[in-house]
C-alpha cells in the first residue's frame, strides 16, 4: 500500500530511485566553509583595524611625550649651564682671594662659556639678565694688583646676578 501504482501479479514493484547524498553533504559543507571562512575575515579585518587605530592612538602619545622629554631636557640643559656658570663664578672669586690670577681667570672663561650654552627661553630666565650676565662674564678678567676687592666685587656681582636669574625663574 505503500507503492500507489498498481502492480501487475507476478511482476515486481519499480524500484526507487536513491538519491546521492554525497552531492548534498558536499555543497552543505562548502557553504558552511564558506560562511565561516567570511565571518572569520570580517572578524579578522575588524579587529586589524581596531589594532591599527589603538597603535596609531599610542604612536600619536609617544610623540607627544617625547616632544615634552625634549623640552624637558633643553630646560634642564639650559639650566645645569647656568648653574656651572654660577658655580665657576664663585670659584673664580675664591682664587682670585688666594691671588691665583691664572686660575680665576681660567674659572671666568669657563663660566662665560657655561653661560653662552645657556638658553635664556629654555631655562625659562630673564632674557635681559642673562644677556647682562653674558657680557660681563665675557669682559671680565683679574690682574694681579694690591687692592684685589674692586675685581673680587665685580666677579661676585656676576655671581649674584646669576642667582637671581636661577632664582627668577
Amino acid at each position: 500500500m505503500d507503492n500507489p501504482t498498481p502492480q501487475i501479479e507476478g511482476q515486481k514493484a519499480p524500484e526507487k530511485k536513491k538519491r546521492s547524498v554525497v552531492p548534498i553533504l558536499a555543497g552543505s559543507g562548502a557553504f558552511l566553509a564558506l560562511a565561516l571562512f567570511g565571518t572569520g575575515f570580517y572578524l579578522g579585518q575588524s579587529g586589524q583595524a581596531k589594532r591599527t587605530d589603538d597603535v596609531k592612538q599610542q604612536l600619536s602619545i609617544a610623540r607627544q611625550a617625547h616632544q615634552v622629554a625634549g623640552t624637558e631636557v633643553k630646560q634642564l640643559l639650559a639650566v645645569n649651564d647656568l648653574l656651572r656658570a654660577r658655580g665657576l663664578t664663585y670659584r673664580a672669586s675664591l682664587e682670585l682671594d688666594r691671588r691665583n690670577f691664572g686660575l680665576a681667570n681660567d674659572y671666568l672663561r669657563r663660566a662665560a662659556q657655561a653661560a653662552d650654552r645657556a638658553d635664556a627661553d629654555a631655562a625659562r630666565a630673564d632674557r635681559a639678565k642673562l644677556s647682562e650676565a653674558k657680557e660681563k662674564l665675557a669682559k671680565t678678567s683679574v690682574e694681579p694688583s694690591a687692592d684685589l676687592e674692586t675685581q673680587r666685587k665685580a666677579v661676585i656681582d656676576i655671581a649674584i646676578l646669576l642667582d637671581e636669574i636661577l632664582d627668577e625663574r
